[in-house]
């Protein structure tokens, strides 16, 4: 049994993260994840929480710019969000919070940007899993279900 000493923290943990495919087989990515503790892993997500507050406040104004410029251009119609819209900003919202999370993956491709854009797109379910896995991880020290 290992021995803890306090104020000795990691800076880091690594995690299976688990999830079904599409044909019900099981599978897996091991994210290598910041050490938070349970009160930074708090302010970590109130600092997400804000940032996409201050973007939808933001995103309400253009709109509310937008349905004044169409009433006075009574003739013009104004594209609304669409679904693509919609879940375009949920997986910028995975991707941020996966990028301020973890550091590294045991994926063939880097842990980048554009490659996590490719796991939410690809593999939606694995990108909620890697944001639940490590809530679970800071919050209640569990490695899953």
């Amino acid at each position: 049994m290992a021995k803890i000493v306090l104020g000795q923290r990691p800076t880091h943990f690594t995690r299976a993260v688990k999830f079904s495919l599409l044909d019900g087989t099981a599978a897996w990515i091991n994210f290598n994840y910041k050490y938070r503790t349970r009160s930074e892993y708090g302010a970590f997500v109130d600092e997400n929480v804000e940032r996409h507050k201050q973007a939808a406040e933001a995103a309400i104004a253009d709109a509310i710019k937008v349905a004044e410029e169409a009433t006075k251009d009574a003739g013009q119609v104004t594209k609304l969000p669409g679904m693509k819209d919609v879940l375009e900003k949920s997986s910028n919202d995975s991707i941020e919070f996966l990028l301020g999370a973890a550091e590294g993956w045991n994926l063939d491709a880097p842990f980048t940007r554009e490659s996590l854009e490719q796991l939410v797109d690809e593999y939606p379910q694995a990108a909620l899993a890697a944001v639940e896995t490590y809530r679970l991880a800071c919050t209640e020290g569990r490695q899953g279900n």
